[in-house]
């Protein structure tokens, strides 16, 4: 089996052509009724550009780019985590914009941004506790 992110690459297709599209510059995916607008990354007028307007359904194409770090936060909107700011648990801030979140989508979005909470080496980041709440939970139990 070959690993999904050796390839940050899709090929989608636009009428009668397919063309590549580096999943690296794709922000965001917007629902447009049947087709979907790639996003792309702001550009020097802090416009964000379309990428492409592709024929598509979300749910199918959720399913291809899920394991490239995209997930699902609204029924209109599917997320490239690696373009994500900040979450505050209704809003995800993007470079460029802000997009909602659904309230059935936010758990899953907080789960995702979890398993990205990895070193290079795919280790778990440990964070040293502060030292009060050591001497704090010493006195508790002590």
């Amino acid at each position: 089996m070959t690993n999904p992110l050796a390839h940050r690459f899709v090929f989608v297709r636009s009428g009668k052509k397919w063309l590549r599209i580096d999943l690296d510059e794709v922000s965001y995916l917007e629902s447009q009724g049947d087709y979907i607008q790639w996003m792309g990354l702001p550009n020097a007028d802090k416009k964000t550009p379309c990428l492409l307007l592709a024929q598509g359904q979300m749910d199918r194409l959720f399913e291809r780019l899920s394991p490239y770090g995209f997930v699902r936060i609204h029924r209109r909107f599917i997320l490239n985590l690696q373009h994500l700011l900040s979450f505050d648990g209704e809003i995800a801030q993007l470079p460029h914009g802000a997009l909602p979140v659904a309230r059935g989508r936010r758990t899953r979005l907080q789960e995702r941004m979890d398993e990205l909470l990895f070193r290079q080496d795919h280790q778990p980041i440990h964070f040293p506790l502060p030292q009060q709440t050591i001497q704090a939970r010493r006195e508790m139990s002590g």
